[in-house]
């Protein structure tokens, strides 16, 4: 994706944390985050893995309904990504819905997840 000065529309924040993602799926999500930015979608990458103390903490803050190992984000397996129109956005569901349709698991209260289909299986 371009990298762009902070107010470019089609700027997507935290790219560099795709390298937090398992090797098997590192280029395919480089490869769609480049599909975003070529159509204008602008937002924030964030929360690709967490260690187990911080998925642990996480779920007890009720931040989150997995507990440590119990989440694909301890495998590399997970991301979260909000567009810049706000994660409760029209545009969030859609991407969500594109996601699905590319064959990825999302959650329906937590419109920002994405993770890798059947992630249990690669553990």
């Amino acid at each position: 994706p371009r990298v762009a000065p902070p107010g470019d529309r089609w700027m997507i924040e935290g790219l560099s944390k795709l390298r937090e993602l398992s090797p098997a799926w590192r280029t395919w999500a480089q490869q769609a985050f480049a599909v975003l930015a070529s159509h204008g979608i602008s937002g924030r990458l964030y929360d690709v893995y967490r260690s187990p103390q911080q998925q642990e903490k996480r779920f007890r803050a009720g931040d989150t309904r997995a507990r440590a190992w119990q989440s694909p984000h301890q495998y590399g397996l997970a991301f979260d990504f909000v567009v810049s129109a706000g994660e409760q956005s029209p545009l969030q569901r859609q991407l969500q819905a594109a996601w699905n349709a590319a064959g990825l698991r999302t959650i329906s209260w937590d419109p920002a997840h994405v993770e890798y289909p059947n992630w249990k299986a690669l553990t």
